[in-house]
């Protein structure tokens, strides 16, 4: 599960990336000097006769400029998402470490009591041989 979470992560990061390439590329487009040409043209034809090929222009550039801003608020809102994310699994991943918790673990086999080396049942607190309290020994190990 903490792999499809990480997995996840990596994808907003690379989607955000992605929106803010496409905002570059719009804004390069509507920035560029053919396009101000196009803008200067266009007023030029609007005090002529020939209103609705620049009210086209017109209407085109900010359309691309329009799609431009989406990008960019799309590209910074996931990059906003993947940073909490990542934050939270990261903090996640240090609590965790903090207790000494090894659930993925699938190697591991059945543990034994300390004292007197009888394996362990289940999710016992104290040991049925020796009277061994476990809970003591999880105490100690905890939290640093």
């Amino acid at each position: 599960m903490r792999k499809l979470a990480w997995l996840v992560v990596v994808v907003l990061f690379l989607l955000s990336a992605l929106f803010f390439v496409r905002y570059a590329g719009l804004a390069g487009k509507t920035t560029s000097p053919e396009a101000k040409m196009l803008i200067e043209v266009s007023h030029a034809l609007l005090s002529y006769a020939a209103v609705r090929q620049a009210t086209e222009a017109i209407g085109y550039l900010r359309g691309m400029n329009e799609a431009a801003e989406f990008s960019l608020y799309v590209s910074l809102g996931l990059a906003l998402l993947s940073i909490v994310s990542f934050v939270i699994l990261v903090a996640s991943h240090q609590r965790r470490r903090d207790y000494n918790y090894d659930f993925d673990d699938h190697d591991a086999g059945a543990e034994t009591c300390p004292q007197c080396a009888e394996p362990i049942r289940g999710f016992e607190i104290v040991c049925r041989a020796c009277g061994y309290n476990f809970m003591m020994q999880w105490r100690a190990g905890g939290r640093k």
